[in-house]
């Protein structure tokens, strides 16, 4: 049980790879990054 059920293991793991995106090199591959992890 957890104090917050809405915050689990995978979530704070795709949260984590937002800050490569800025990283990228180019917008396509910011934006595939991005809808990758909204999906996700």
């Amino acid at each position: 049980m957890s104090l917050f059920p809405d915050e689990d293991v995978l979530t704070r793991e795709i949260d984590s790879w937002r800050g490569f995106i800025d990283k990228l090199p180019t917008d396509k591959d910011k934006a595939v990054l991005s809808k990758l992890l909204e999906s996700c």
